[in-house]
């Protein structure tokens, strides 16, 4: 009689437990992470947006408070002086779209504004929003422009399309208006913010 001895088969792989059981670990670890990313990295994003936006607004902010002050930044100024630079009026179209702000300058100031100004009088500076950046590319932003220089300077970034607008204040006020009320409306990924200046004509 002849016997055979069992020899016991070595498979390799997982059992059907196994995967069931790293599944389900898996699982519990994509949850946990997800529950991190809604913790920590998201307001993290949202702060960082927000700070750039009110980054931009008071960038934005300085330069038109200092184009208010009463004096255009780049007059000759000097003992027999008087006068040149000095702020005279400001007009924008009916859509608001646009800021001019009108300098009395020239030879001789007569103290009141010239629109448009002849070659060598008045000094204007004009804020607006330029569609495009440098490179063509759509990146809607507000500028300033300086017409005795030809100078444009950026204001501020990520400005809608029709972000900026200027209009009488209180609404509904008559002529001559002595102020005025400036909203700047920008956008960065999802966060929008919106900003409102209340400036008084300097006198």
């Amino acid at each position: 009689m002849i016997l055979k001895a069992n020899k016991e088969v070595s498979r390799k792989g997982y059992t059907l437990v196994e995967a069931v059981v790293s599944c389900l670990l898996a699982s519990l670890l994509a949850l946990l992470l997800a529950g991190a990313w809604a913790t920590f990295a998201r307001p993290a994003a949202e702060v960082e947006a927000r700070a750039r936006l009110e980054q931009e607004a008071n960038l934005a902010a300085e330069s038109l408070v200092r184009d208010l002050g009463g004096y255009y930044l780049g007059a000759v100024t000097g003992a027999n002086d008087l006068g040149h630079g000095l702020f005279v009026d400001w007009q924008w179209p009916p859509d608001g779209s646009s800021l001019s702000l009108c300098f009395d300058d020239g030879g001789s100031p007569n103290g009141t504004a010239d629109w448009p100004p002849p070659p060598g009088q008045d000094d204007i500076v004009k804020y607006f929003i330029l569609p495009v950046d440098d490179q063509g590319n759509p990146a809607p932003r507000l500028v300033r422009l300086d017409e005795k220089t030809n100078t444009t300077v950026t204001v501020a970034r990520f400005v809608t399309p029709t972000g900026f607008v200027v209009a009488p204040y209180p609404q509904g006020a008559d002529p001559p208006f002595t102020q005025i009320k400036i909203s700047l409306t920008m956008v960065y990924r999802d966060f929008t913010s919106t900003h409102e200046l209340i400036a008084v004509r300097p006198q």
